[in-house]
């Protein structure tokens, strides 16, 4: 089973290229598995991810270990849910 969920919300743990850094809040999309398909170890543990910034996502970056995250509990999923296709109908119109 996979460390992360759809819509989990995380935190960075180191940072990861120019784009997300340590202390960064995200919002997991999915595994390579999950989004693509694939059963190997690799395509279960990196993810997708949205970096948020002030309370909106800001971007999709991929492929981000694991290891890299840490997850936040608590937070709500239907917020995560709003922001990411918030995010995604913004892209679309551009």
């Amino acid at each position: 089973m996979d460390k992360f969920r759809p819509y989990d919300w995380a935190i960075m743990v180191e940072d990861w290229g120019e784009d997300v850094k340590k202390g960064d809040l995200v919002i997991i999309e999915g595994t390579y598995s999950d989004l693509y398909g694939g059963a190997d170890k690799h395509s279960r543990s990196e993810y997708a991810v949205y970096p948020t910034k002030n309370g909106r996502v800001v971007n999709r970056v991929a492929w981000v270990a694991e290891r890299q995250m840490k997850k936040v509990p608590g937070r709500c999923s239907l917020d995560a849910v709003k922001l990411t296709r918030a995010f995604n109908k913004r892209n679309s119109e551009e």
